[in-house]
């Protein structure tokens, strides 16, 4: 998948599944989660932990079918921990960002940001 947010080349190199990013700081993750939320595109979901606060529904996102969903900070969200369990299989390209905890769900693969001045890639 490819697109263009923030005057930069966005490249995502996996296919459907639930992924963790490489847990390093300052590597482009909320990057990646700003410039998904400034497309204003249904079909590429960034969610924050404001968002969770301010009720967003979560399921209806899910239920859409986006093609990305990229969750900030996911070990915030405790009580949607569950929810990584039932998106694998979805068909949506789930990535997730968190600080401490690792026992949410089986995850598919750890995933990379390679970020450069004028492009993001996430690959494994």
């Amino acid at each position: 998948m490819e697109f263009v947010a923030m005057n930069r080349k966005v490249s995502i190199d996996l296919t459907p599944g639930v992924y963790d990013f490489e847990s390093s700081s300052a590597t482009g993750k909320t990057l990646l989660v700003k410039m998904i939320k400034s497309l204003g595109d249904k079909t590429k979901v960034a969610l924050t932990y404001n968002d969770i606060l301010l009720g967003i529904d979560l399921e209806g996102i899910i239920a859409s079918q986006p093609e990305i969903l990229v969750f900030d900070r996911f070990d915030m969200y405790d009580e949607k921990a569950s929810i990584l369990k039932t998106l694998k299989g979805s068909g949506i390209i789930v990535l997730v960002d968190y600080k401490t905890q690792r026992h949410f769900c089986n995850f598919d693969d750890t995933c990379w940001v390679t970020l450069t001045e004028n492009s993001l890639e996430v690959s494994l």
